[in-house]
């Protein structure tokens, strides 16, 4: 424990002194900004404005989650040909595991910044027909939906590589809104990416549905079988992460980094 312990403070160290907590810090800041500016003259409702937004946070996750693992994969790679996962104490197992809540950890404060940061805001522009605590919700959802996506992307790019995982975090963000439209009814329990924006506006409208004029029966309905389902895949991936990560070998040593 002591040495699993160790690993996580040491990627933590080594993540705070590259770019990747500056993308976990920036784009967060950068989405409130720019929302909170077409917010400040735009004239639909307050709902509608809140839900665009968590939409558009909800299918960014995808491609941000493959580029910040990406970048840790060139930091490993640069590191000796991943010298430090294979060197290290204790087992990969552990020294994966470290580097995953390492990115978890950022990933969580930077979903959190981006959406209750922007509730925040957006209450102090006027618009306070949703308490704050409905951003704070948001926040955990739509993190919560997309941990089986850091864990498929981490595999993906140390497996096959930093294009592969950044196609994929693309197609990702492609998919997610196609998934929340009735096209993707039947599909997005199997596709991840559509986890967040799926789940988050099933539970926008099951708590605020009636300032909408919405029925909240569907939305019950179908964001219970939404929670059951993420479970059930965060917990299915995690378990395909450890296995993975104990037969993991760098085989990935020549490629561009």
């Amino acid at each position: 424990m002591k040495c699993f312990i160790n690993d996580i403070r040491g990627n933590m160290y080594k993540i705070l002194h590259t770019r990747i907590l500056l993308i976990h810090i920036l784009v967060p800041m950068a989405g409130i900004l720019v929302f909170s500016a077409y917010y400040s003259y735009s004239p639909i409702n307050e709902q509608e404005k809140v839900m665009l937004y968590i939409q558009a946070v909800a299918m960014a996750f995808p491609l941000m989650a493959s580029i910040v693992v990406t970048q840790l994969y060139e930091l490993d790679l640069k590191a000796g040909g991943f010298f430090n996962l294979l060197s290290v104490p204790c087992s990969k197992t552990g020294a994966h595991m470290g580097n995953f809540i390492s990115l978890i950890v950022l990933g969580f404060l930077a979903d959190i910044t981006a959406i209750a940061g922007f509730g925040a805001v957006f209450r102090r522009m006027g618009f306070t027909e949703l308490p704050f605590s409905a951003f704070m919700n948001l926040g955990f959802i739509v993190f919560g939906a997309n941990i089986a996506v850091y864990v498929i992307q981490y595999i993906v790019c140390f497996t096959l590589g930093k294009g592969v995982s950044l196609g994929l975090g693309i197609l990702g963000t492609l998919l997610a809104p196609l998934m929340y439209l009735g096209l993707g009814e039947a599909l997005w329990r199997f596709l991840p990416p559509a986890y967040g924006i799926r789940l988050s506006m099933y539970y926008f409208k099951l708590k605020y549905g009636m300032l909408m004029g919405d029925t909240s029966g569907y939305a019950l309905e179908n964001y219970n079988k939404g929670i059951r389902t993420v479970i059930t895949v965060t917990l299915l991936t995690v378990v395909a992460f450890v296995i993975w990560s104990y037969k993991w070998q760098n085989t990935r040593q020549d490629e561009e980094g």
